[in-house]
């Protein structure tokens, strides 16, 4: 486990190191990803504004599922999408072949040699969501939206990591 830990860290310190290389499109992709936040809270607040319900769904449920949303694919997008997207390409460039000699797990090296740490933004907006969620409602429930999190994050992993293993199909 500590070799994992210290090669996923190595990653993550050497796609750092690139994203500081492009200051300023790092800084841009941030603010977009902060845009997004806004203009969703700003329809939730829209739609609430007229109404204290959708369906049976109340306003601090519906901030709760888009905070538990935005924590999902904040995580997603930061450290799986873009290596599970790119798998076809590792194949078919002859890659993989060398990611295969590797002495550790190749679907841990495969699925998290690049992060896109802009990302961070939208992990951090669906906590801040979640906070703001619970702070008008029942905080019992904190514990099922993390756990929905980390379920729903899973079930994203697995669902594009067997799209992706078509390729080897073909």
């Amino acid at each position: 486990m500590k070799r994992y830990l210290k090669v996923f860290l190595l990653q993550l310190n050497n796609n750092l190191s690139i994203e500081i290389q492009y200051r300023k499109n790092f800084v841009i992709r941030i603010l977009s990803q902060l845009l997004f936040v806004v203009l969703q809270v700003l329809l939730i607040e829209i739609y609430f504004r007229f109404t204290n319900q959708i369906g049976s769904w109340s306003r601090p449920e519906v901030f709760l599922l888009a905070g538990v949303f935005r924590l999902v694919e904040g995580a997603f997008h930061m450290f799986f999408h873009e290596n599970l997207l790119s798998l076809p390409e590792t194949v078919n460039q002859g890659d993989m072949d060398g990611l295969i000699t590797k002495p550790i797990n190749t679907l841990f090296l495969v699925s998290t040699r690049h992060h896109q740490l802009y990302e961070i933004s939208t992990y951090l907006s669906g906590f801040i969501i979640i906070v703001y969620a619970l702070g008008t409602s029942n905080i019992s429930i904190i514990f099922l939206s993390f756990l929905a999190s980390i379920l729903g994050l899973i079930a994203l992993f697995s669902i594009m990591l067997i799209i992706s293993f078509f390729d080897f199909l073909a």
